[in-house]
């Protein structure tokens, strides 16, 4: 199990990384009432199974993206672009229909369709 308030200050920061909307800073999400699995943490965290990570932390492994189309698979390919994954990109989309990645990653709605969307595509699992 994840310790959230030590979780809702690394949300924070990853929020202050992507986004220089600071009303997302000051309403951090209320990740104790979501019930997180270590494949969305790393979504959040851009820490674990895909690409880009790889790249940096694991260059001997692959870092292309399964479906063909991208060299370095990164979090935001696989939460907006990735065909693998279009069939269950709809559940994000109600959090955010640009899909952006502040909403998604940073408010209690875009994680909450973040939980829906790892759950149903399986992205962020190690293959």
């Amino acid at each position: 199990m994840f310790n959230v308030p030590s979780l809702i200050t690394l949300v924070a920061l990853l929020i202050g990384s992507i986004t220089d909307d600071v009303s997302l800073l000051s309403h951090p999400p209320n990740l104790a009432k979501l019930k997180l699995f270590p494949s969305n943490i790393q979504a959040i965290l851009g820490h674990g199974f895909f690409g880009a990570y790889y790249q940096r932390l694991l260059p001997d492994l692959p870092t292309s993206c399964p479906c063909g189309t991208e060299d370095i698979q990164s979090r935001l390919h696989i939460l907006s672009e990735c065909p693998l994954h279009e069939e269950h990109r709809h559940t994000l989309r109600t959090a955010s229909q640009d899909l952006s990645l502040p909403i998604i990653l940073g408010t209690n709605k875009g994680l909450e369709a973040l939980v829906e969307f790892t759950a149903a595509s399986d992205a962020f699992r190690k293959a």
